[in-house]
């Protein structure tokens, strides 16, 4: 692996735009936007693995960004595939935000707008894979960006050494058998994201059960929402919203129906006639009676006075 660049060569006033052309060079057209206050410093290395460019950069606090305009503009097309070594990294796209820490994994397209923000001095490989390299669908690429595969455990650190040690070995000038550690690469790091996307999955399904059972539990909270919620289960309301979206329904419409269902159900229960329409749908959470009239007819078509009648259970005071 070659030094491309090291601040160390260059005056300090001619650092900063020789750095971004650098890094341009190196990987694909970026904005790049400094955060340090602090002389700059940095370096840029590269090597190669067969069609595979490996650059590795270290440097100060910044922000770099792939907008639409720059992609336009480069014909270009790779799967990223970054590893940390120092530092950290928060990868954004797709509506995603990775946090990748050393010996992180953490791959990125350059069809699609990215940020990477490094918030303190980092250090960083990139293998910039041909897109095709790896045969995914666009729909999986749109799913396996900005994920991080931790180096800490399981076949995250299997695969994070392996590419570390190609690195290495690039820049000793020492690798053989291109070919054969081109193909063992793709096939790790296919395992490595396929893997955390599953475990991902799983884990999910399970917070989601979680969630569920704790609104169950919670049903007739007034101030039960997304935000309480959340808060509860340590994740973001975004994560949040991001779960429900496979059951269909958001957040605030699943509560809403569960308290209807219950009302509905207690509506229909003898044992439930001493209880005015009103006094019930405030045990369930509506505070308001207007709202929960709109909300009842909404569901179900009819009045819950008109439920209750029907159900032989006629309340003490009208909807």
């Amino acid at each position: 692996m070659n030094t491309f660049f090291s601040s160390d060569q260059v005056s300090a006033p001619d650092r900063v735009a020789l750095w971004h052309d650098v890094i341009c060079r190196s990987y694909v057209p970026l904005n790049i936007t400094l955060t340090s206050e602090q002389p700059f410093i940095g370096t840029v290395s590269t090597g190669n693995l067969g069609t595979v460019r490996i650059a590795t950069s270290s440097s100060l606090p910044q922000q770099i960004t792939r907008t639409r305009r720059l992609i336009s503009q480069d014909e270009r097309e790779y799967l990223m595939v970054g590893v940390q070594s120092a530092g950290h990294a928060l990868v954004q796209q797709h509506g995603r935000t990775a946090r990748v820490g050393r010996g992180g994994l953490v791959f990125w397209d350059t069809r699609h707008p990215y940020d990477i923000l490094f918030p303190t001095d980092w250090r960083m490989s990139v293998f910039q894979f041909p897109r095709y390299s790896f045969g995914f669908t666009e729909d999986f690429i749109g799913r396996m960006t900005a994920v991080n595969v931790g180096g800490d455990r399981g076949i995250g650190r299997v695969v994070s050494s392996f590419m570390t040690s190609i690195n290495d070995a690039t820049d000793a000038g020492d690798l053989a058998e291109v070919a054969s550690l081109h193909n063992s690469a793709v096939d790790l790091l296919s395992a490595a994201i396929r893997t955390e996307l599953a475990d991902q999955a799983a884990a999910s399904d399970g917070l989601l059960e979680c969630v569920l059972a704790y609104i169950r539990q919670n049903l007739a909270d007034p101030n039960l929402c997304a935000s309480q919620i959340a808060a509860e289960h340590n994740v973001s309301v975004r994560t949040l919203h991001r779960l429900f979206s496979a059951t269909g329904q958001g957040v605030a419409e699943h509560i809403r129906t569960l308290r209807l269902e219950r009302i509905k159900t207690e509506l229909a229960d003898p044992t439930s006639r001493r209880y005015t329409i009103s006094a019930l749908a405030r045990e369930w959470g509506f505070l308001d009676p207007s709202t929960f009239s709109r909300a009842f007819k909404d569901a179900y078509g009819i009045t819950a006075r008109e439920w209750a009648a029907s159900a032989s259970a006629p309340p003490t005071e009208a909807s």
